[in-house]
């Protein structure tokens, strides 16, 4: 396919995220893993019997990434992600003005709001879509699902009209 293959060398991958020099290339790998260290805890983990990848992914494995990159032990992993739950109200946060969007087969979906928790805390699941699909520019091959939640008047004016006036661009609402 004309790909080059991926990095499969534990130790090297950790040797990199060790690496604190700025750097186009992986420039957000290392702060993902730092804040999944000391704030959210999203591990994908494959340690049931039916999962089809390696059961080497396991938790231990996760966090073992926290203390030999971060020196952050696994007590300190649980006590920070368990502020950010207290803090920010994991999955039934109390705010105003958000939309949750998720699509139903990206992973990470499962750890969001999936239902309205307000007039003002809006949730979308977007059928047959993954990570971020919702924000990505419209493409001829994009799912019905999809096409609808961005026309979607969710966001309309009346929800958002404390910002002052609302332009669209490419069916994107804009604020000034």
């Amino acid at each position: 396919m004309g790909m080059p293959c991926l990095q499969n060398s534990h130790e090297e991958i950790l040797e990199e995220l060790r690496n604190s020099s700025i750097a186009m290339s992986d420039l957000a790998e290392r702060q993902w893993y730092f804040q999944t260290c000391t704030e959210f805890g999203y591990y994908q983990t494959c340690e049931d019997p039916e999962c089809p990848f390696s059961p080497r992914m396991s938790l231990a494995y996760q966090l073992d990434i926290c203390t030999q990159v971060f020196n952050i032990s696994y007590r300190n992993v649980s006590e920070g992600v368990s502020f950010t739950n207290d803090y920010y109200g994991a999955d039934h946060p109390k705010a105003s003005r958000v939309l949750f969007v998720n699509g139903d087969i990206d992973p990470w979906h499962a750890l969001s709001v999936l239902k309205n928790e307000s007039a003002s805390e809006l949730a979308i699941l977007i059928n047959g879509t993954s990570h971020c699909a919702n924000m990505y520019s419209p493409a001829p091959g994009d799912p019905w699902s999809l096409i609808r939640a961005r026309q979607s008047r969710l966001t309309g004016e009346s929800w958002l009209g404390d910002f002052g006036p609302i332009t669209r661009r490419q069916g994107i609402l804009v604020l000034p």
